[in-house]
């Protein structure tokens, strides 16, 4: 998910700061073989299309650790030292003494991010390795990440890709694998997108200093992927649409809606803010979302309930105003909640508890 306002960093900056505390240390171990590239084990999933896995092979060979212009020294010996000595030992190279006793659970939460930022790192790598060209024929309809490997030494560059659709206009439609459905005018059918809305979904979602970073797509590319919770909704002019949730991710910007909107909560209960809406057609045996609009903009629900408010002078205009600029990015960079706050208590709550199964892919 984005990092948000209460992350000092960015997950590139902790990347960086992680190559930066290993450095030192590594230089004092003694010489490593001069591996030319990172150990991974290659992890495509079945909907994985073959010329985007050709695409990111070739991708993968060109990258050298001995190329400067790739690689910096001390990255080269970041990977270098995994390759000979696996992930186990290099997490223990920066383990301060205080914390070797802690328990079992602590030590893999922290190999789980020690392995995170070592593929932010790798990511970034291949992502500078593609063309302008290159990025728009294949991100975000398809997505790589590294998870570890099938040995200490390695990491697995998993694979994936959306279902791909030809239009009556013959523009490209995207779905996932196992796609949500809604049931819309008496018609229950899987939700696919346009590539506006997906465009939509990244605006609505991540903010704009990281939109085009390597973890912002991964997080796109899984919303579409792995969201399995849709509701029917009907905007302004009874035209049929969907509405979309994703994650309030503890320790993101996006846990701020639980807090501001719902307030305390127990720790191991997990709420869904509401994204937006997609206005619907019906595209051969899918519903077909064509944009994203955000809670507040005109013929949505809540800007229909506001509409509709008996308000003091001037208070509707100001809210209505409010409509027009919120965004993601507005919101994270002011933290201000009053317009989503008024439409979460007056009938159309922006946050609810996770349903079961409601997103795949945590």
């Amino acid at each position: 998910m984005p990092d948000g306002a209460e992350h000092t960093y960015t997950s590139e900056q902790e990347a960086a700061a992680l190559v930066l505390a290993y450095a030192p240390l590594l230089r004092q171990t003694p010489r490593l073989p001069t591996y030319t590239q990172p150990a991974i084990t290659w992890g495509l999933t079945p909907a994985c299309a073959p010329a985007f896995a050709a695409h990111l092979r070739a991708t993968w060979h060109r990258l050298d650790l001995r190329d400067p212009t790739q690689f910096s020294e001390a990255e080269a010996l970041l990977f270098r030292y995994l390759r000979m000595h696996g992930l186990v030992k290099l997490y223990r190279v920066a383990l301060p003494a205080h914390a070797r006793a802690a328990p079992a659970a602590w030590h893999e939460q922290q190999i789980q991010h020690l392995v995170l930022r070592l593929g932010t790192i790798l990511g970034e790598k291949l992502l500078a390795l593609m063309s302008p060209a290159d990025r728009a024929q294949w991100l975000p309809w398809h997505s790589f990440d590294f998870y570890p490997g099938r040995t200490l030494h390695t990491l697995t560059l998993h694979a994936d890709s959306l279902t791909v659709l030809p239009s009556s206009t013959g523009q490209p439609i995207y779905m996932a694998s196992t796609p949500p459905t809604v049931l819309a005018q008496g018609v229950r059918c899987p939700v696919a997108f346009t590539a506006h809305a997906i465009e939509r979904l990244r605006a609505r979602r991540i903010p704009a200093a990281t939109v085009q970073s390597h973890n912002s797509l991964v997080d796109l590319f899984a919303f579409v992927q792995h969201n399995h919770y849709v509701e029917p909704a009907t905007l302004y002019g009874a035209h049929p649409a969907v509405a979309l949730f994703d994650i309030c991710m503890p320790g993101f910007f996006t846990q701020r809606y639980v807090e501001e909107l719902v307030g305390p909560v127990p720790p191991a209960q997990r709420y869904l803010y509401r994204l937006g809406y997609g206005p619907l057609v019906q595209e051969g045996d899918v519903w077909l979302a064509k944009t994203l609009l955000v809670p507040g903009f005109i013929g949505t629900p809540e800007y229909g309930l506001l509409r509709q408010a008996s308000l003091a002078p001037g208070v509707k205009e100001r809210l209505l105003q409010a409509c027009e600029e919120l965004s993601f990015t507005q919101l994270v960079e002011t933290e201000d909640f009053g317009l989503l706050r008024w439409f979460h208590t007056h009938g159309m709550p922006q946050v609810i508890p996770e349903p079961p199964g409601a997103y795949a892919f945590h």
